[in-house]
């Protein structure tokens, strides 16, 4: 623990901060040991307002020790919403008590982060009122300019420091941006498209939809539209960022779909820049039944829900991913719409390193992993079908990501060298054993 600008082992921690601790050093440990290369790690203004940042040295050697990268999220004091002047000084921007604090924070580890992410789902955080609480006397607030002040600042200090790194803006609400998506397919091919995508994404999180009825009413509820709103600035108008961050936690099925929404407006607004996916993931099916308290809530429906069907679903939503051009992707917990704490995480959460032990879900993300290591997407080689997903790539193997909608694979694969499983173990699909549906690594 850090005390006084040393590392002392010996300082003796209360059991919580102990806990966290060894849950931090294991869950990194595996995540190198799994192929992850890099990793995000909050910085509270609130809490981190210490010039030589102890606690963030500590984590990042962490990190360090165990070859997996840092990105900085920074999260700004919500009091500086009360701050920002209409005066932008070449000096430090918007408000120079922020400015020198990121300055000081980009300063401390230079040569060691190089990737910086301001905020984070700002859309949600600026609407609860400029002093970060919900209040009658104050307005509430959703516009993308009094986040983009916090973020030129932000971008003024880290650059002044290190002139190479990296900026990305804050990223939404995985919510947000399908709201955003499904209100431009319904403009352009109707309520039915609209819903399509909706009912593709199955997000979670408080959202309910009745049909296309209950989408067309959502789509033009007056705070949907100022959250669409500020999605679609903050995707026009980098304010020098240089890297756009998606938060994603909808079904597979709508992610490509959502990529592809968020390339055109960025051409269509000559605002390029590449995305770095910083929350990956996938809605996991819920159920209302009652809690150890006999309090109906909703929970993880068991009947749905497997092991395999998290490694599974985890390659999937990786695999379209790379298959994009992202080489940056987190993947994070997925909490059910109630926040219970019930997850489906690629490792365990528990502070007790004898209970870390491999799921089907890290040992899939390992060969993932390995196998697209240095690869680039290429042209699928399978003939373009439907309800057959194929995303190949070139490198230092040829091999693509098949998987189905049910179908048998295996006649599309005889003509492949080698076929795995998600762990990695060979198929004998030469020799037509029947039921092969995915996802698998063919090898051409």
């Amino acid at each position: 623990m850090w005390k006084d600008g040393k590392f002392l082992d010996e300082v003796k921690l209360d059991p919580i901060a102990r806990d966290r601790w060894i849950f931090l050093e294991e869950n990194i440990a595996h995540l190198g040991a799994a192929g992850g290369e890099w990793n995000i790690v909050d910085v509270r203004q609130w809490v981190d307002n210490n010039r030589q940042f102890h606690r963030l040295h500590r984590v990042v050697e962490v990190h360090e020790k165990h070859g997996v990268g840092v990105v900085f999220r920074i999260l700004e004091s919500p009091q500086i919403y009360d701050r920002l002047s209409e005066s932008n000084s070449p000096e430090y921007g918007y408000d120079a008590g922020y400015f020198a604090w990121v300055r000081a924070l980009a300063q401390a580890f230079k040569g060691r982060v190089s990737i910086f992410l301001i905020g984070n789902e700002a859309e949600l955080d600026l609407a609860k009122s400029r002093s970060g609480l919900a209040s009658s006397d104050r307005p509430m607030v959703l516009e993308y300019s009094q986040y983009g002040k916090v973020l030129a600042t932000a971008i003024k200090a880290i650059k002044s420091v290190d002139p190479t790194a990296k900026v990305a803006n804050s990223g939404f609400s995985d919510k947000s941006i399908a709201l955003a998506v499904a209100h431009d397919i319904w403009k352009s091919k109707g309520l039915s498209a609209a819903h399509d995508y909706w009912e593709a994404w199955k997000g979670r999180g408080g959202i309910k939809v009745e049909g296309k009825i209950g989408l067309f009413r959502l789509l033009n509820d007056s705070d949907v539209q100022r959250r669409i709103a500020f999605v679609r600035d903050a995707i026009h108008l980098p304010m020098g960022s240089d890297l756009f961050q998606l938060h994603y936690y909808g079904g597979w099925r709508a992610l490509e779909q959502t990529l592809k929404w968020i390339d055109a407006e960025m051409r269509a607004a000559g605002a390029e820049r590449p995305i770095i996916a910083a929350e990956v993931g996938y809605g996991l099916r819920t159920k209302r039944k009652r809690d150890s308290h006999g309090k109906m809530r909703r929970m993880l429906d068991l009947r749905y829900y497997s092991d395999l069907q998290h490694a599974s679903n985890t390659v999937k939503v990786f695999a379209i991913l790379f298959g994009h051009g992202i080489n940056r992707a987190l993947y994070w917990n997925i909490r059910d719409s109630e926040g219970t704490g019930r997850v489906a995480r690629l490792f365990p959460s528990t502070a007790d390193p004898t209970l870390f032990k491999p799921t089907v879900a890290s040992r899939a993300f390992r060969v993932l992993s390995d196998t697209l290591s240095g690869a680039r997407p290429a042209a699928g080689r399978i003939p373009a079908q439907a309800g057959i997903w194929e995303y190949r790539f070139a490198g230092k193997k040829d091999v693509s990501v098949i998987w189905s909608d049910g179908r048998d694979l295996t006649a599309l694969l005889s003509g492949a060298k080698e076929v795995w499983d998600l762990e990695g173990r060979p198929l004998a699909v030469r020799r037509g054993l029947p039921g092969v549906k995915g996802p698998v690594y063919a090898f051409w």
